[in-house]
């Protein structure tokens, strides 16, 4: 089998991102009706939408890629307050238990702390309650009936101390230069 590379994405990437994305929705997010699967697909997460995320650095792809071929994805936002949020996580069903998502979590957790970030967050299904309490991150509560009609339950890991100089430092920057 072909080496998986574990990397970042670029717009580059996007076609072969997308197309395992969609995969991924129709095919591993079965707790979702098909109707609210083609809604998170058709309106929710559109692919133009979806580029224009990326393009514009406010969505930020970790790839698991087997030669030009997305194997796995997780896609986060840029943090905001110090804290980065995870969207969407997926590896296909041949390259699960391999170690991939685990190396997707500890990419975005190395992403998070170069831009200063102290917190990770995101939701998740029952199903990966343990899989993320083995790496680390914390059960925050559960939303009974949330998005959709599902449960999820809130993780959080932190991974730094905050400090406003870090999840500020923008506005404090802009701040100084109107005095």
């Amino acid at each position: 089998m072909e080496k998986i590379q574990i990397r970042q994405g670029t717009i580059e990437d996007f076609s072969s991102f997308y197309k395992y994305f969609k995969k991924s929705i129709e095919e591993q997010f079965y707790v979702y009706t098909p109707n609210t699967r083609d809604y998170l697909l058709e309106v929710d997460s559109p692919r133009t939408w979806f580029k224009k995320q990326i393009k514009e650095g406010k969505k930020t792809v970790f790839l698991a890629m087997r030669g030009k071929k997305t194997v796995g994805y997780l896609c986060v936002s840029k943090p905001n307050g110090g804290i980065s949020f995870g969207n969407w996580l997926a590896v296909d069903d041949p390259y699960r238990k391999k170690g991939i998502a685990s190396k997707l979590l500890k990419m975005w957790e190395d992403y998070a702390l170069d831009l200063k970030a102290h917190g990770l967050c995101l939701w998740a299904e029952d199903k990966n309650v343990n899989f993320y309490k083995n790496r680390g991150f914390i059960l925050g509560g559960t939303f009974q009936k949330a998005w959709y009609g599902i449960d999820h339950y809130l993780f959080y890991k932190t991974i730094a101390e905050p400090k406003e100089e870090n999840y500020l430092k923008k506005y404090l920057e802009s701040k100084s230069l109107k005095k």
